[in-house]
């Protein structure tokens, strides 16, 4: 080894203490602390210490901050918006507040403001309660009624037939593991003259299935026919390796709305 007259040359044990260990000489920087020895001649690194508290926690004796029930103590709850993106038109307490255990009811959303009257995320808070136990507390945000605009449903022009169905979305917050949005202007004969066909969740971004659309043009929508879109639904929709498993899904998932598409 060079000499530096900023490193030192020091010795370590090297490899696993129940399978061998060797000696090792190697530079270190001179402000360096020593190395440590080994495992067994440690006397606090890897050795049971008794804790101050320890018989306390195991014998549940020792005191929380939830233990501590001073007079007067009031439980607060807060009642939170399911949705990711909605208006909220009214917030009506009146219910919670004619409990005599509730000592007070603050809204989180200003509804005279516009700007302020919506919800932005799952959660966000939208009242909160305080009363004189926890119990008190989830009974009056029951009985808190909030009334909330969540969407708007448009009749579609004359002749589209719409549908949009997901896959296994079992939450507001949770993203569906495959998602499908079918637009279609059939004649009267029901011959498809026109067709949108979107799908979530199978690429980063929403993707288009234009094959899927080819595969409807011109022609009478039954079963058949939906099958062969659903086969196309995915050309193009990339990268698509490691969810390969939600072809199938997918296929089936677009089949069954342009079938419900067209029977609506």
């Amino acid at each position: 080894m060079t000499e530096d007259a900023s490193l030192r040359i020091e010795t370590f044990q090297v490899g696993i203490a129940s399978v061998g260990l060797r000696e090792e000489q190697r530079q270190i920087p001179t402000g360096e602390p020593p190395p440590l020895p080994p495992n067994s001649d440690l006397s606090v690194i890897g050795k049971p210490q008794p804790r101050v508290n320890g018989r306390a926690k195991v014998t549940g004796a020792i005191r929380y901050t939830v233990d501590v029930a001073p007079q007067g103590l009031l439980y607060a709850r807060i009642l939170r918006s399911p949705y990711a993106h909605a208006e909220v038109r009214a917030i009506d307490v009146s219910a919670a507040q004619r409990d005599p255990r509730v000592r007070a009811i603050v809204r989180a959303i200003k509804l005279d403001d516009p700007a302020q009257a919506v919800v932005r995320y799952v959660g966000q808070p939208v009242a909160a309660v305080a009363a004189t136990s926890m119990t008190a507390a989830e009974e009056a945000l029951r009985l808190i009624r909030v009334e909330i605009l969540a969407a708007l449903l448009l009749a579609p022009a004359s002749g589209l037939r719409m549908k949009h169905l997901k896959l296994a979305q079992k939450e507001s917050f949770d993203w569906p593991l495959a998602d499908v949005a079918v637009v279609l202007d059939l004649g009267q004969d029901g011959v498809c003259r026109r067709a949108s066909i979107v799908l979530g969740a199978a690429a980063p971004t929403p993707h288009r299935a234009r094959a899927a659309e080819s595969a409807l043009l011109g022609k009478a929508v039954d079963d058949s026919v939906a099958a062969e879109a659903g086969r196309a639904a995915l050309e193009g929709a990339t990268p698509l390796a490691k969810n390969a498993y939600k072809a199938p899904m997918f296929e089936t998932l677009v089949r069954r709305a342009i079938l419900q598409a067209a029977a609506s």
